[in-house]
């Protein structure tokens, strides 16, 4: 390989690194609020701390709450509201284990299309007071809104 052959193949490389390197934070970031979205969901079931999850919940808009084995309560409720609604059931419990991922059937939107609400399922692994164990599946949706993803459901699954 030649002096100028060389230059040319390592300006290609770092040409061609660049652009991967430039292209990779808008397809890795395409959905990076949605990943916090979901993390704040996480260690609000794992803390069970409902304080947490208040910057997911919609300002503007009401989410749908059906939750624990009687769902007396299963409603449209405000974001303070979806606070107590946590905390009472989170009463006398203690996570041993919490898992979110996307529902398998949603799949990312091509070019970060953030029109869909999307379906996440929740697996929670929790002890109550008492010693006995228990697991329950969660389903959550979320929607974007003004680019922001924002909790609009969560149901219980019993």
């Amino acid at each position: 390989m030649t002096p100028t052959s060389m230059s040319v193949a390592s300006t290609l490389a770092a040409a061609l690194l660049a652009a991967a390197l430039s292209s990779a934070p808008a397809r890795a970031g395409e959905d990076e609020s949605l990943d916090q979205a979901m993390s704040i969901i996480a260690g609000t079931f794992r803390a069970l701390k409902p304080e947490e999850l208040h910057s997911v919940l919609p300002a503007e808009s009401k989410v749908f709450v059906s939750l624990g084995p009687q769902r007396d309560d299963e409603g449209y409720y405000g974001r303070e509201q979806v606070y107590f609604m946590l905390q009472k059931r989170f009463r006398g419990l203690s996570t041993r284990r919490f898992e979110i991922r996307r529902h398998p059937a949603e799949k990312p939107s091509p070019g970060g299309d953030r029109t869909r609400p999307v379906m996440c399922l929740g697996t929670w692994w929790y002890t109550h007071a008492g010693g006995a164990d228990d697991e329950t599946l969660v389903h959550f949706v979320l929607s974007s809104r003004n680019g922001k993803w924002s909790l609009v459901k969560i149901q219980e699954a019993r």
